[in-house]
């Protein structure tokens, strides 16, 4: 496995800082230590090894009780095991046997035949045999063109987490018995079906109101915490945007409950890195605030409805930084 150096091809700024995208967390990631070291992995997987960003996936917890967290697991959409892990360190760290060790645990929790590690200059790999917890130096990591149903199989019985929520169809959908007025039911649905699709919003990027809509990240499923009284443990969509002075931001959509007074919200967060600025707050059983969001979503197909949203947030956002 060679690691190129991918951080001018497709990395984003924001200000004076520089990010990528991670498509599994769907977050803007600043471009420091160990994570360029990650993007230029996820990079090459993708590139020169032609596995789907659907197949990979970054910080995945364990379950075996050890708090630990994969850098990058390669696997399969509902499989149970992955392909591959990667453990990545800092660049210039020098590889040691603790984090072969390290690496070999992963890929016991996970299933996974082959393991790598990387510093971002030097890249080792094994394939890993499972029954023997042992691990064989291996020059070269299987291409996506050339996995077998042997490699896809798993090597052992898997510990690691799936992506939250990728299964669950429950944070979809909408809390019953909130709202007092039939037409603010109405428009409460018919927005959590426009964020909640399965199929993607867009699949080219297009321009709107002098922004730049790139990327259609689909729905959310890692929790974000709290946010402005409602619980984001999943059912939101996430897209990437540009501003028209080239700045980017994940902007995220969400029809979830306040707990602070249990009605329905419309809510529009706008992200860079690890924080989430809520934006659009707009109560949906309000009369005057419900016509706003009708104003702003009967504009145009679904992915003007929501690019209407974004522009509003990020102008917000701007102008509150």
């Amino acid at each position: 496995m060679v690691m190129k150096n991918w951080d001018r091809c497709s990395t984003y700024r924001c200000g004076r800082r520089r990010y990528w995208l991670d498509r599994s967390r769907q977050r803007l990631v600043r471009l420091t230590g160990e994570e360029k070291v990650r993007y230029n992995a996820v990079e090459t997987l993708m590139q020169e090894y032609g596995y789907p960003s659907s197949w990979i996936h970054t910080e995945i917890s364990l379950q075996d009780g050890s708090g630990q967290r994969a850098d990058i697991l390669v696997r399969p959409a509902k499989a149970q095991c992955a392909v591959m892990v990667v453990e990545c360190k800092k660049q210039g760290v020098p590889l040691t046997v603790a984090h072969e060790e390290q690496a070999l645990g992963y890929c016991m929790a996970t299933g996974a035949r082959y393991m790598a590690l990387t510093n971002g200059r030097e890249v080792l790999a094994w394939m890993v045999d499972h029954h023997g917890q042992s691990r064989t130096p291996v020059d070269e990591l299987p291409h996506f063109g050339q996995l077998s149903m042997e490699q896809l199989q798993c090597g052992s019985e898997p510990s690691a987490d799936r992506p939250h929520g990728s299964d669950s169809e429950s944070a979809y959908s909408l809390l019953s018995g909130t709202f007092s007025d039939p037409d603010a039911t109405e428009l409460a649905g018919r927005l959590n079906r426009l964020i909640a699709s399965s199929a993607a919003m867009f699949t080219e990027p297009f321009e709107w109101r002098g922004h730049t809509f790139v990327e259609d990240m689909g729905m959310g499923t890692r929790p974000l915490g709290r946010i402005r009284g409602c619980w984001w443990d999943g059912g939101y969509r996430s897209v990437l945007a540009l501003s028209p002075e080239g700045d980017a931001y994940v902007v995220r959509f969400k029809v979830g409950r306040s707990d602070r007074d249990h009605v329905n919200y419309l809510y529009v967060v706008v992200s860079v890195g690890t924080r989430n600025r809520c934006r659009l707050a707009l109560c949906l059983d309000d009369y005057g605030q419900a016509d706003v969001v009708r104003e702003l979503t009967e504009t145009g197909s679904g992915p003007q409805s929501l690019a209407n949203l974004a522009v509003e947030a990020m102008g917000k956002h701007v102008r509150r930084s």
